[in-house]
């Protein structure tokens, strides 16, 4: 503790310029962390709309099984939304709804089957794409790059 003592002898605290260096490496720690945060954020938010999408078919799936009675999911990709369900329930997506194949909605009868094998395809604004794939037959939703 001497040692210490004596090395700041006479002095209280940190002078200005000490506290000008400390700060000007953390706002260049900051410069190069702030886009990498960013991106993964981007990241984050297209593959919880991509869990979400599946999430809403496997709903849909369910609706029909339980009321005994067909129900659809229909997308629309100028609007960015899902129609789900018997109810019509509107769900916005947070990303971009670039495409669905084959186009039109699909239909689960009403004992849990899919009409036809559909893919859902999703994009975020930087251009990172993944997809939602309804298998035919069974409905099993698997989650694709």
């Amino acid at each position: 503790m001497a040692a210490v003592a004596a090395c700041r002898s006479g002095s209280e605290g940190f002078s200005l310029l000490e506290l000008l260096a400390v700060l000007s490496i953390l706002a260049g720690g900051a410069t190069l962390l702030l886009p990498r945060i960013a991106d993964r954020q981007a990241d984050l938010v297209l593959r919880a709309e991509t869990k979400r999408v599946g999430r809403l078919i496997r709903l849909t799936q369910a609706e029909a099984l339980a009321r005994h009675a067909d129900a659809s999911v229909a997308a629309d990709v100028v609007e960015d939304t899902l129609v789900i369900g018997q109810d019509k329930l509107v769900e916005k997506l947070r990303v971009d709804l670039v495409a669905v194949d084959p186009p039109g909605a699909l239909v689960f009868s009403f004992d849990g089957g899919p009409s036809a094998e559909t893919t859902y395809t999703l994009s975020d604004p930087e251009g990172r794409t993944t997809t939602v794939k309804v298998s035919a037959g069974t409905g099993h939703v698997v989650y694709g790059p």
